[in-house]
């Protein structure tokens, strides 16, 4: 049920000014793959198809085209919520097809395939001579369409193969996990290889190494992972290697908002006025506080430290200066995914309450819930680190008047059940994991 005076709903415009590579683990592509993409989609947002073609059409691996649909727009909304560039959209499903039978991977093949990035589900007598690998799941390249050099990028596809249904039993709550294996796939089309590779093995295939030489844990591993639940969403690390590709030409992102007094209808986004100065490397979450037209927003900025802000009705934010927007300056303030955000109702003491995941490292799968809270009108903020590590950099978080507590979700690794948690109105927990069983 809808109810509120006025929401503030945010999205995110854009400037065309970049800021400075970051790079942690990664190994990736040696090419400009920032042109590859940039010359067909100037704006590098690049469209994904579902193939229903003839020949490789989805429906191999045992999942209907709309199902895996649904699926990928799951994914393409959690790559673009983590990372500047490119950005993904859903583009529909298409008739054209890879074709085996044209050079792999090289200019003059895949002449039928729309620009973009192409999801295909394989023959089951086909995924060793076209994935090059008898336990392969799935695999990913791209190709450059034209007669001219290889240097020359026009017109650029990419493709995902996935096995077939016989070979591969593909879930949504057990491994092998579509979702996972999407992530892991998308980001091969997008010039990521293997992140577990040390130095030498990833120099040696003319790819560029950075970070450290045993390599990392991140979705990018050359095998996925057991615990899929924590490798639906970009890690650390891959963000990282996104970054050292596509850092340089990506445009830097601020929010935008406005009242929204049409819903369910979209609103006139002409209308919306920006938040300047203050740059930021993913969309912003909101309070959704319903019985006031002031919000309280958290995002990061582009070196991934937590930010928050306050944004009442008439569009007036607090703190002003953005610089006492940073929720944490120390080393646990940075934040490789969407942090979350509440505030407490108007009884005279409205409280502002952020979490997000800290401490991602690159030889773990475990993070640490880190929380925050502050007076509205106030800048001291009162931290907290959950006391149990969690896995699944998901989060979300509310407020419950009845108990007057923050509460803030995530995901269980092994079952993806969500689990509650609450936090008194200082940011204390009260230890105890509530599961949705079920």
């Amino acid at each position: 049920m809808y109810h509120s005076k006025r929401v503030l709903q945010c999205i995110i415009a854009f400037s065309l000014i970049a800021f400075a590579e970051r790079a942690e683990a990664y190994c990736v592509g040696p090419l400009d793959y920032a042109s590859f993409w940039s010359n067909e989609f100037a704006d590098l947002r690049v469209p994904v198809w579902v193939s229903i073609s003839p020949i490789y059409p989805v429906s191999n691996t045992g999942e209907s085209p709309e199902d895996v649909a649904r699926i990928l727009l799951e994914v393409i909304a959690r790559h673009n919520e983590s990372t500047r560039a490119p950005k993904l959209y859903f583009a529909g499903f298409t008739n054209e097809s890879y074709n085996p039978a044209l050079v792999p991977f090289g200019v003059g093949a895949h002449s039928a395939l729309p620009a973009g990035i192409t999801v295909h589900g394989l023959s089951c007598a086909d995924l060793v001579p076209v994935c090059k690998g008898d336990a392969a799941l799935a695999c990913a390249s791209f190709g450059i369409r034209g007669t001219g050099p290889a240097s020359v990028f026009d017109d650029p596809v990419g493709f995902v193969l996935l096995d077939c249904a016989e070979n591969t039993p593909w879930a949504l709550d057990a491994y092998p996990d579509m979702a996972q294996v999407l992530f892991h796939e998308l980001g091969h089309a997008l010039a990521l290889q293997h992140s577990d590779r040390t130095k030498a093995e990833c120099e040696a295939g003319n790819n560029i190494h950075g970070g450290p030489v045993g390599g990392t844990v991140a979705v990018m591993h050359t095998v996925p992972p057991a615990s899929f639940v924590a490798y639906r969403s970009w890690r650390r690390d891959d963000v990282e290697g996104l970054e050292y590709i596509y850092g340089a030409a990506a445009p830097n992102y601020e929010i935008s908002w406005w009242d929204d007094l049409t819903y369910p209808n979209y609103p006139n986004e002409a209308s919306g006025s920006s938040l300047r100065d203050m740059g930021v490397s993913r969309t912003a979450v909101v309070s959704n506080r319903l019985t006031s037209g002031t919000q309280s927003i958290a995002t990061t900025a582009t070196d991934g430290r937590v930010l928050n802000l306050v944004l009442d009705e008439f569009g007036t934010e607090s703190p002003a200066n953005i610089a006492d927007r940073v929720v944490d300056p120390g080393p646990e303030g940075l934040a490789w995914s969407l942090p979350a955000v509440a505030m407490s109702e108007d009884d005279g003491q409205e409280r502002v309450f952020v979490a997000w995941m800290a401490g991602e490292q690159q030889d773990s799968v475990m993070l640490t819930l880190r929380t925050a809270v502050r007076g509205s009108n106030s800048l001291v903020w009162q931290y907290s680190n959950y006391s149990e590590q969690v896995a699944t950099n998901r989060l979300a978080a509310g407020y419950d008047q009845a108990t007057d507590s923050f509460v803030v979700t995530t995901l269980d690794r092994v079952t993806t059940e969500i689990q509650i948690l609450y936090f008194d109105g200082d940011g204390v927990s009260s230890g105890e994991v509530i599961p949705l069983v079920g």
